[in-house]
């Protein structure tokens, strides 16, 4: 609100709460303001600004019989010719006066009118585009869940425990997972991150679940996989946009993840069953981030795992968040929680 001396300004708040857009509108009334609403109300067949305009021809020639009644009186008495001349000239600029304060009021009271209808269909306009993009995320966010696999009722869930916790700042985002089965012993695993928020970075994470399942049966080397994404986000992401994408191979007969990291960070953690093991992050196969340069040098790594090993797949939602203090929560703390919570549950761990 700015006030500034007989100035009085309106303003309004458009604040978004709990996934609500809210227009407050404030404004301050003056006395004149309240006088005409008054004055409007008083009238029963207008109740806006056509009362002021109906008005201003009656009152002015109200003014202008009252104003020269006297004179009228007084020349009828004292014969006065000339002072019943000026009596009449001062009581038609009076009338004249009445006349203009009533249509400028009701100039004034139509622009309010008209402000306060254009405020109230812009409030309806925003109201409904905010409704349509709300309705749309909801759809998207239900598109992008029925992205998600079925770990729980999937092949192999016999040789492999899974637990997963899908969490985007908005209704949809830029993190994505996937797991899908290429034979009866191995599983093809993607773990990604796109950059940015919102509808744009969800839309980059389809592009990368229709190739993964292309990819997937095709039964292509695991190199040629990060090719084909790569090129074609090259193609349609902005500069300074990226994919950070971890993909890999697991055999189940042999314990074998062959893998290639694509920018990912944090990298996944490596946590042996045995308590004399240390708990590692898997930073072998490492590549350029996806979408940044279309030839990049693509050498896959292997890292064997035993019975009861887990691999841990984090976002950087988890290392980057802050407290409100500002502190990071950064990745050495995040290597003391797991050592504390080793030996524990995958679902455990997770929650």
């Amino acid at each position: 609100m700015l006030r500034r001396g007989d100035l009085h300004m309106s303003c309004a708040c458009i604040p978004v709460r709990d996934e609500t857009l809210a227009i407050t509108y404030t404004q301050c009334t003056l006395a004149f303001s309240r006088l005409m609403r008054w004055f409007e109300r008083r009238h029963r067949n207008f109740h806006d600004h056509r009362a002021l305009f109906h008005a201003a021809p009656r009152y002015a020639v109200l003014v202008r019989v009252i104003a020269i009644a006297p004179s009228i009186v007084y020349t009828n008495v004292r014969g006065d010719w000339l002072q019943f001349t000026i009596s009449a000239f001062a009581a038609f600029l009076l009338a004249a006066m009445v006349y203009v304060f009533f249509m400028v009021a009701g100039s004034v009271e139509y622009d309010n009118e008209e402000k306060d209808h254009q405020l109230i269909r812009a409030h309806r306009e925003v109201k409904s585009y905010a409704d349509q993009i709300k309705a749309d995320l909801k759809r998207a966010q239900v598109i992008q869940h029925k992205f998600l696999p079925d770990l729980e009722n999937g092949r192999l869930s016999e040789h492999v425990n899974w637990a997963f916790n899908f969490d985007p700042v908005e209704e949809v985002g830029g993190d994505y997972y996937d797991v899908q089965h290429l034979d009866d012993n191995r599983i093809a695993i993607l773990f990604s991150d796109v950059s940015g928020h919102g509808m744009a970075a969800a839309f980059v994470t389809g592009i990368l679940k229709t190739t993964f399942a292309s990819w997937v049966d095709s039964k292509t080397a695991l190199s040629e996989f990060v090719g084909v994404p790569n090129s074609t986000l090259c193609s349609l992401m902005l500069i300074g946009n990226f994919a950070a994408v971890f993909v890999g191979i697991y055999d189940c007969s042999t314990g074998e993840l062959c893998y290639v990291n694509a920018g990912h960070h944090p990298q996944p953690w490596s946590m042996p069953a045995g308590d004399d093991a240390p708990i590692s992050s898997i930073s072998g196969g490492r590549a350029l981030l996806m979408g940044v340069e279309q030839d990049i040098e693509i050498k896959p790594s292997r890292l064997n795992l035993g019975p009861g090993d887990i691999v841990l797949f984090a976002s950087d939602g988890v290392v980057e968040n802050q407290n409100s203090e500002g502190q990071i929560y950064g990745t050495d703390r995040f290597a003391t929680f797991l050592q504390a919570q080793r030996g524990g549950s995958v679902q455990g761990l997770v929650e």
